[in-house]
């Protein structure tokens, strides 16, 4: 039976849930996990603890472990995404070296997949994250994804957000209010 572990990971906490093909086994937590805000050797040792929590609680060993997703605050980046994968795997391995687990079985994307995903399954939809860091990102009915990382910008300007649904997704026409705010910016 595969056995399946999730991790959503942020600037001050780490979420680790295990499972299988029809039940949540177990789940744990500990401090964050987002390796540019904490750094490589706390990053490790909250996932270590997140992963070995959810473990006992699953009563499962965490060689066991067949595939693994894991959702990180700034994992978008290889330098972020590269060296969590290599902590997991030596975590799972549970004496330091690399899990036996095929590399492309430990999945690392960044927290904004992991959330559209988690709100809108496959479908179309979009996300904004506001937390340590600021992100829009979204997928339109083809399933094309967009991304907007405007965050000073849209704290000058109320009508940001509707402009980067127009031009990433083509869900709005433009109004009166953006064409507005759009001069206004022109103006500073």
């Amino acid at each position: 039976m595969a056995i399946y572990l999730g991790i959503d990971g942020g600037g001050s906490k780490t979420s680790c849930l295990i499972g299988d093909e029809t039940s949540v086994l177990g789940t744990g937590t500990a401090g964050g996990s987002n390796v540019v805000r904490v750094g490589e050797a706390q990053a490790r040792e909250s996932l270590a603890i997140a992963i070995h929590q959810a473990c006992t609680v699953a009563n499962v060993q965490p060689s066991q472990i067949t595939k693994v997703c894991v959702g990180l605050a700034g994992a978008a980046r290889s330098e972020v995404s590269q060296p969590v994968r290599t902590m997991i795997s030596e975590i799972l391995s549970g004496d330091g070296t690399p899990h036996s687990t095929d590399p492309d079985e430990i999945t690392v994307v960044g927290d904004m997949v992991i959330a559209l995903e988690a709100a809108f399954g496959d479908g179309p939809g979009v996300i904004v994250i506001a937390g340590t860091g600021s992100i829009a990102y979204g997928r339109s009915r083809d399933g094309q994804i967009a991304s907007g990382l405007r965050c000073r910008r849209a704290l000058r300007c109320p009508y940001q957000g509707r402009r980067v649904r127009q031009s990433r997704f083509g869900a709005f026409e433009p109004n009166d209010r953006a064409q507005r705010c759009r001069a206004d910016q022109n103006e500073r």
